[in-house]
């Protein structure tokens, strides 16, 4: 009896404990949920989020895009693919010009630095930074590994690529957990 009775009083402490967690409390702990473990990386909900560039985004997808890029970072790195510093300088000057005057631009990116409780300023020249530094190093890898130049279609460029990412997933599949 005292058993069941300590058992019932635990799961009520657990309970009323859950209970008096603040919504910022709930809300930062669903930033660091693990959606994606990848090696010694893990992607979170707070980076789809981040990752996110239409509202219309599903977190599971963008996830998925940010374990494809991270995979990506890999091979490139292996294969002695970069990127120029001055097409990342040209790009994240170019973001801060279209913060100045383009309000959708605006908007966008003061919403994923509050994200991060950082100034659009800060995030661009932080978090957006690296974003385009990895964009940057994928391109090239994809540039690499699929003729971008030549007169085909959209839709078999697409169709090379999702070759391409489904057989590094493949590739990796065993170092790869999904947490949704």
């Amino acid at each position: 009896m005292k058993k069941n009775l300590s058992i019932i009083l635990l799961i009520l402490f657990i309970s009323l404990l859950a209970a008096c967690q603040t919504p910022e409390e709930v809300a930062e702990e669903a930033d660091t949920d693990v959606l994606i473990t990848f090696l010694n990386e893990s992607i979170t909900v707070k980076d789809a989020e981040n990752g996110k560039m239409h509202p219309e985004d599903e977190i599971n997808d963008v996830a998925k895009e940010l374990l494809f890029q991270e995979i990506v970072l890999i091979e490139a790195d292996k294969a002695g693919i970069s990127y120029d510093d001055f097409d990342l300088e040209a790009l994240v000057n170019q973001t801060l010009q279209l913060f100045e005057f383009d309000e959708e631009a605006i908007a966008f990116l003061t919403e994923k630095s509050e994200l991060y409780n950082l100034s659009a300023e800060e995030y661009i020249d932080t978090i957006w930074r690296e974003t385009l530094r990895k964009r940057l190093i994928v391109n090239n890898y994809l540039a690499e590994e699929i003729d971008f130049h030549s007169e085909k279609p959209e839709e078999e460029i697409l169709a090379e690529i999702e070759t391409v990412q489904n057989n590094l997933l493949a590739k990796y599949e065993d170092q790869i957990e999904y947490h949704f």
